[in-house]
């Protein structure tokens, strides 16, 4: 079963665009696959075009070997970012072929399906107002109210996330941010109550004294916290080991780390509590699920 062409499709999105790619064969069979990421999606969509060029006239059926194939000859480029996510796409959509030639859902060649429900949390529930604790106090009773128990959100004044711009230049918050901060954690965790979590995202950036002093002021509100995300870049996991071992919040890490080779160095210093890789970003189907075993 013979690769003959790779479609690579660019769709606007609601905070940033979707791509995905089309695999198509000599059978008659196809696969779709999603590779999106944020930001540069144009980025994005040129890995794709090259990789799916580069693939075609290989045999879809060899998922491993093809995985393996593109991360070795392209490895130059370096080991994330742009040639991952399209790496992601093609393992997604080679398995949607071998399921579909198959007979079979992806689920049922991996080992059949172990959990009936996934906990599922909303986030960017809070885009339809401005940054005040009243406008997110309403905006997370109006999510919960669709049946979501769990609601993700940076409450540290990250809204366009340009360094040296809309952020501090060395990481750090004002003390007006950081009672902002509190402030936003305080009127949602009220307006929902304590049976719904609440996900704290950092993105990364706050310095490490700030990221330390803030989880411990958050500790201190006494709300359902469900992590603690990304308190340090995902190149340092020493750094977020460092961090974890200073706050009294979970640390979840993950979805900067492209491929099982980031995931060791996070694993082995014991930095985090949840790791929570994107299936678009670290190598699709066929990586996540090593990062998993590893986990």
């Amino acid at each position: 079963m013979k690769i003959t062409h790779v479609k690579t499709f660019l769709v606007e999105g609601l905070k940033y665009n979707w791509t995905l790619i089309k695999v198509e064969t000599d059978a008659g069979v196809h696969g779709w696959g999603e590779a999106t990421n944020w930001p540069g999606s144009p980025l994005i969509e040129a890995a794709c075009q090259h990789v799916g060029n580069y693939i075609v006239g290989q045999d879809a059926r060899r998922i491993d070997f093809l995985w393996t194939k593109i991360y070795r000859d392209l490895s130059w480029l370096g080991q994330a970012g742009p040639l991952l996510s399209a790496i992601s796409a093609v393992d997604i959509a080679l398995w949607d072929i071998k399921g579909k030639t198959m007979n079979a859902p992806v689920y049922e060649l991996l080992g059949g399906a172990y959990r009936k429900k996934i906990l599922l949390y909303a986030n960017y529930w809070f885009t339809g107002g401005n940054h005040s604790p009243a406008d997110y106090a309403r905006q997370a009773k109006e999510t919960v109210a669709k049946g979501f128990t769990a609601l993700k959100f940076d409450p540290f004044a990250h809204v366009n996330y340009a360094y040296g711009t809309d952020l501090s230049d060395n990481n750090s918050l004002t003390e007006k941010q950081k009672q902002l901060a509190l402030d936003l954690v305080v009127a949602v965790a009220e307006a929902v109550g304590p049976e719904v979590a609440l996900a704290i995202e950092t993105h990364a950036f706050l310095n490490g004294p700030t990221a330390v002093e803030m989880a411990r002021r958050l500790a201190k509100l006494n709300f359902n916290c469900m992590w603690y995300e990304e308190p340090a870049l995902p190149e340092f996991p020493g750094a977020i080991a460092d961090i974890r071992r200073q706050i009294p919040l979970p640390v979840c890490v993950g979805e900067r780390l492209h491929s099982r080779f980031m995931l060791r160095g996070v694993l082995e210093r014991r930095a985090a509590d949840i790791v929570m890789p994107d299936i678009t970003r670290c190598g699709g189907i066929s990586e996540m699920r090593k990062m998993a075993n590893l986990a």
